[in-house]
């Protein structure tokens, strides 16, 4: 913005913006930045902190990254065991509201340094907080839930370090490194276990193949190894990350690991690739082909020569964060400053659920570490209570879910279970198709597709119960009130469909509508949604199953809404696929005739693996009843036509993805 102001005229800028403080070391930490780069006349900032909680623990630092007339001084005054806020400081704190302001005269600001105010103005504070769920703050529709946890015990860490020794590391910066390293070292816990890399052009492991327990003799080994890091050669990143991320990965797979513990690798440098691999996105890749989230990369980068995108990357895209140090900074405090950040983990693998009909989008509800001093901050939208509000208020792009026009027409197979519930199933090589019913119950959840080991896709449905219609020889009729499929590969995922909403639990969480049409991305799982029509999900590009709608106006007594079940696209799931349709995918059928005896009239029987199944020949209506079948209807809930009993495939609850309990239907 370029503005200009005649001479002897006054001008206020007024600038309004939103900001999510991050919870660190236990403190929140407000950051004004202080750039007037001259002697003024008038300087004045004023910090007013309101919160519905007490304010506690309230501190302001010197200025942080300043310039000073003694900061470089041989003879420089040591630094009190306290910081103190800057001169002209005046903080009033009352309870929920403080007031903080700052306001050197010219003589005061020469005090600082001569050459006017460089650096930021701190603010560290926390709020007290009661036991529980957390802090709620609601506004507009939106809240934020603050979740900070105390006295949790400290969960054993795998860490392993990564530092670059690169010829550009000589002097200052690779002496505050190991002042550093040496102090962390003092930090490490006896439960702990770690190791350290040392990377320029050739990379050096302290114990190679394996992590060490904390030990003072290993502690004492390692500050040998550290001291003898010489900086030359140039910068290999990708080797130094795949050595270390093989290091970690042997170790989790390994006897000596222990379950409960967080692992993750440290990473510094104050350079670009420039030797092996040198181009970021090969880099990146070959980073999360390593790591295969197992454990968080978190990254360093020193001075002004570090390609910080690289780094930012490789954190944000392997569960860590990145922290920048200046040139000029203290690397050696900010060094140790960070690791205090991430060096006591009390949580890990976190999930915040909230009930569906309160929330509608979370950013975000899967935490994978919880450090002392953090604060887990979920965002979420609360709904409006506006007929289809869900699809209106979303935005084209909500955190890494992507909207985009749902396409209208589908393709899809016979092979279904739809109806009553009517299951048909397509048989291409051999040219036939059967089909049968299950007689289930209310509430029974059947399994449809089991491919957990394989492709991780994992089918279930649940019946819902009417009653029969007149003149019906049943008693009742059940229908598949809710699909859910389940994604074990790469991360668990899950997509829920009923006839009202589709649920979609990926990197992200979100509910949309079945009466509106629209598609989203998220990782491997996609849904798109014809509205009132069908939901088609796809797993991974080469997976993909089609539900119908079947809603109901006004309906009778006898009808309910449901869905009906496609398998489109299985050319992704295992030959080892088993469930109520699964089992059926990779298998080819024969059709026989018995003999007639007597007066009866020949009989036929379907050959499957090894087994005879009596079949007659029906006709069945598919696709929402657009489309006739013709069939070879197998009786008494498909009995010898499926593997095992109509028992065997009851689920205890809707996510269940156990095996098949007899194997699988190869033989």
């Amino acid at each position: 913005m370029a503005v200009n102001i005649p001479g002897r005229n006054r001008a206020v800028f007024l600038l309004t913006y939103e900001e999510l403080l991050q919870r660190r070391l236990g403190r929140y930490e407000h950051v004004t930045s202080l750039r007037p780069l001259q002697l003024v006349s008038r300087l004045s900032l004023d910090i007013t902190i309101v919160d519905h909680s007490l304010i506690t623990d309230l501190e302001v630092l010197p200025l942080r990254n300043g310039r000073s007339n003694t900061a470089n001084a041989p003879n420089a005054p040591k630094i009190p065991a306290k910081p103190e806020p800057p001169i002209t400081t005046v903080i009033k704190n009352e309870k929920n509201v403080c007031k903080i302001t700052f306001s050197p005269n010219i003589v005061q600001q020469a005090k600082i340094t001569t050459n006017g105010i460089l650096g930021d103005f701190v603010v560290r504070y926390d709020v007290q907080r009661d036991m529980g769920i957390g802090d709620i703050q609601v506004l507009n529709g939106h809240f934020v839930h603050y979740f900070a946890p105390k006295d949790l015990p400290v969960v054993p860490k795998n860490v392993v370090f990564v530092i670059d020794t690169s010829a550009s590391m000589l002097g200052t910066k690779i002496r505050q490194t190991k002042d550093a390293l040496f102090t962390i070292l003092k930090d490490l816990r006896p439960g702990d276990r770690f190791n350290f890399i040392s990377f320029s052009s050739k990379i050096k492991v302290w114990q190679p193949n394996r992590l060490v327990p904390v030990t003072p003799l290993s502690v004492r080994d390692a500050k040998k190894f550290i001291f003898m890091l010489m900086p030359t050669g140039g910068t290999n990143i990708d080797g130094a990350i795949q050595t270390g991320s093989s290091l970690l990965r042997d170790y989790l797979l390994g006897p000596d690991a222990s379950p409960n513990s967080v692992s993750l690798i440290i990473f510094l440098t104050d350079g670009r690739p420039t030797v092996g691999e040198m181009q970021s996105t090969a880099i990146l890749g070959n980073t999360r082909s390593a790591v295969q989230e197992k454990f968080c990369i978190f990254t360093i980068g020193i001075g002004n020569d570090v390609d910080y995108r690289l780094l930012e990357r490789m954190a944000l895209e392997n569960c860590g964060m990145m922290r920048r140090i200046n040139e000029e900074a203290d690397a050696s405090a900010m060094l140790k400053g960070f690791y205090d950040e991430i060096g006591t983990p009390l949580l890990s693998d976190i999930r915040i659920n909230y009930t569906e009909d309160s929330v509608h989008y979370v950013t975000q509800h899967l935490f994978t570490n919880y450090f002392n001093g953090d604060t887990e901050e979920g965002k979420p939208r609360k709904p409006d209570g506006k007929p289809g509000s869900q699809t209106s208020s979303l935005s084209n792009t909500i955190g890494k879910v992507e909207r985009r026009p749902a396409k209208k027409s589908i393709t899809i197979s016979k092979t279904s279970a739809d109806g009553d519930p009517h299951f048909v199933v397509e048989f291409p090589l051999s040219k036939l198709t059967v089909c049968f019913n299950i007689n289930g119950e209310p509430g029974h959840v059947l399994r449809l597709v089991s491919d957990h080991k394989y492709s991780g896709v994992t089918v279930n449905g649940k019946l819902i119960g009417a009653p029969a219609p007149p003149g019906s020889h049943k008693q009742q009729r059940t229908y598949f009130s809710t699909i859910t499929i389940v994604v074990d590969h790469p991360k668990r995922a899950y997509i829920e469909v009923t006839p009202k909403k589709v649920i979609l639990d990926g990197r992200d969480r979100i509910v949309l509508p079945c009466h509106s049409t629209a598609a989203v991305d998220s990782g491997t799982l996609s849904v798109s949604i014809v509205g009132k029509s069908n939901v088609t999900v796809t797993v991974g590009g080469n997976i993909s199953f089609v539900i119908l709608l079947h809603q109901y106006k006004n309906p009778a007594l006898y009808q309910r809404d449901h869905l009906g079940f496609y398998i489109g696209n299985s050319k992704g799931l295992s030959h080892n696929c088993h469930g109520l349709l699964g089992q059926f995918l990779y298998e080819e059928v024969g059709l026989a005739e018995l003999p007639s005896q007597g007066d009866m009239k020949p009989s036929q029987v379907l050959k499957v693996k090894d087994r005879s199944v009596p079949v007659v020949q029906k006709s069945r209506r598919i696709y929402g009843g657009t489309q006739s079948v013709d069939c070879w209807f197998a009786r008494n809930n498909a009995a010898k036509l499926i593997d095992g009993l109509y028992e065997d495939y009851l689920m205890s609850h809707m996510f269940d993805t156990g095996d098949w309990p007899h194997g699988t239907n190869r033989v």
